[in-house]
C-alpha cells in the first residue's frame, strides 16, 4: 500500500496474519485502520503516515489490542504505536510499562505527553521527530531511555528528569533537539549526561502545585522550579512544603 493516496480506511481480512515493514508507508490519505483478530506481527514503521489517527484491533486479536486509537500489546504494558496525524494531549494509561520503540516517533501535532509512574522503561526513538512537543516530565519510575528517543524534536525545550540514576543507553538521545535544557537532580546521571553531551542543565527546586499545569485536565500536576530561578509568572499557586506538607 506504499503511497496509496486514496485511502480513507482500511479493513484488512481475517485471514491476514502478518503486516510487513513499510506496508502503509506514506498512504497520505489513510486515518483509520482495524487490525483483524489473526494478526500476531507487525513489522516496522507499517503505519508510517502521516494522516493516520486511529489504529483499531478486533477484540478477538491475542497479540495485540487498541484504545482511543492508540496501538498496544494485548495487555496494554507496551504503547507500540501513537498514530502521526493524531493531535493534542496525550495521557498514557497506567498499565503501561514500557513506551515501545518509535511508539510516538513523527507524531507530529502532538503538543504534550503525560507519562504515568508506572513507566520503567522508554525504548529506543521513541519520541524522536515529534515536533510540537515541547516539554516532558519523566517520572523517577523510569530506569532507562534508549538512543534516539528525543532526536530531533525540534520545539523541546524542557525535560524534567526525576530518577537521580536514570541510565542513558546513548550518547545521542537528544541530537537535532537543540532547544533543549535537562531539569535534574544535583549529582545525577542526568547532569552527568548533559555535561558530556553539551546540553543545558539546571537544577529542579522544590515541586508546586498549580492545578492543570500542563493542560490535561487534571489538577495534581507538578511543575518543578529551578533553584537559579529569579520569577515565576503563574497565578493562583500552592506551594506545598516537602517536610510537613503544608499548603500555603
Amino acid at each position: 500500500f506504499d503511497g496509496q493516496n486514496a485511502m480513507l480506511t482500511v479493513t484488512l481480512p481475517d485471514s491476514l496474519k502478518s503486516i510487513g515493514d513499510y506496508a502503509f508507508l506514506d498512504a497520505e490519505s489513510l486515518t483509520s485502520i482495524t487490525l483483524p483478530k489473526n494478526v500476531s506481527e507487525i513489522g516496522e514503521w507499517a503505519f508510517h503516515t502521516l494522516s493516520l489517527q486511529n489504529i483499531m484491533v478486533d477484540a478477538e486479536n491475542q497479540w495485540f489490542s487498541s484504545a482511543d486509537g492508540v496501538l498496544f500489546n494485548k495487555d496494554q504494558s507496551v504503547i507500540l504505536r501513537y498514530p502521526h496525524g493524531k493531535s493534542g494531549t496525550y495521557s498514557i494509561p497506567e498499565t503501561v510499562t514500557t513506551i515501545g520503540k518509535h511508539a510516538f516517533s513523527y507524531a507530529h501535532s502532538l503538543t504534550n505527553v503525560n507519562i504515568p509512574s508506572s513507566v520503567k522503561r522508554i525504548e529506543a526513538g521513541a519520541f524522536a521527530e515529534t515536533e510540537k512537543l515541547e516539554r516532558i516530565v519523566i517520572p523517577e519510575t523510569v530506569l532507562s531511555i534508549g538512543r534516539s528517543a528525543f532526536t530531533c524534536c525540534d520545539n523541546l525545550t524542557e525535560v524534567y528528569i526525576l530518577n537521580d540514576n536514570l541510565l542513558f543507553d546513548a550518547n545521542y538521545i537528544f541530537d537535532g533537539s537543540k532547544n533543549v535544557t535537562i531539569y535534574g537532580l544535583e549529582n545525577s546521571t542526568a547532569q552527568a549526561y548533559a555535561a558530556e553531551n553539551g546540553i543545558m542543565f539546571s537544577v529542579y527546586g522544590d515541586a508546586i502545585s498549580s492545578g492543570d499545569v500542563n493542560g490535561d485536565g487534571q489538577s495534581s500536576d507538578l511543575m518543578y522550579i529551578p533553584k537559579d530561578a529569579s520569577e515565576i509568572e503563574f497565578v493562583d499557586l500552592i506551594y506545598k512544603d516537602k517536610t510537613d506538607g503544608k499548603a500555603f
